[in-house]
Parts: structure tokens; sequence; C-alpha cells
């Protein structure tokens, strides 16, 4: 964590590391998550909310954190991830546990 704080091009290069490991931890979990939990039937509906749902974060988290880096504190910016964060967490352990697959 300290060495992503840090400015210059080596925070930068650790950053888009640890995001470029997160993206493909990301997509490949979910695909597989979607496909034990969700029927057959709405397998279809189910990728498309997942696909929304990532390309709009991505899209939308660059103009959000570029706010908070120039109208408020670094402070500010580590509370609201923090709490986005733990909400996360709190959603992924809700989450319903993958059903068993009939074997045909």
């Amino acid at each position: 964590a300290v060495m992503v704080m840090r400015s210059g091009i080596h925070g930068l290069v650790v950053g888009m590391i640890f995001l470029t490991i997160g993206e493909m931890l990301l997509f490949t979990n979910a695909n597989t998550y979607l496909r034990a939990v969700v029927p057959d039937h709405k397998m279809g509906r189910a990728m498309a909310l997942l696909s929304m749902a990532s390309s709009l974060a991505l899209a939308c988290s660059t103009p959000v954190v570029g706010y908070f880096f120039t109208a408020r504190t670094p402070r500010e910016l580590w509370m609201v991830l923090s709490a986005t964060g733990l909400l996360a967490a709190w959603g992924y352990y809700r989450l319903p546990a993958p059903r068993p697959k009939d074997v045909v």
C-alpha cells in the first residue's frame, strides 16, 4: 500500500499491476459464479446485467475518483473508498451459495 501511494512512475506502475490483477480476478470469477447460481433460462439476462454493471462501474469510477482528488482531501477519498469496500464485502457474504447442477 505504501508503494502505491508514492508519486511518480513507480507508483503508477504498481497501481496498474494491482488494478489489472483485480480485473482478471473479477471477470473470470464473476462469470463462473453466475453460471453456478443462475438458472439456464435466465442466463442471458444475468450476463447482460453483469456486463452492464461492470461497464457502468468502470466508466463512472474515473470521473468520481477524479472529483475526489480535485475537490476533496485524500483522507475523505480513503474514507469513501473504505466504506465502499466494506459495503462490497458485506454484499459478497450475502450472495447465495451455488446450486448443484443436475447430472445428465
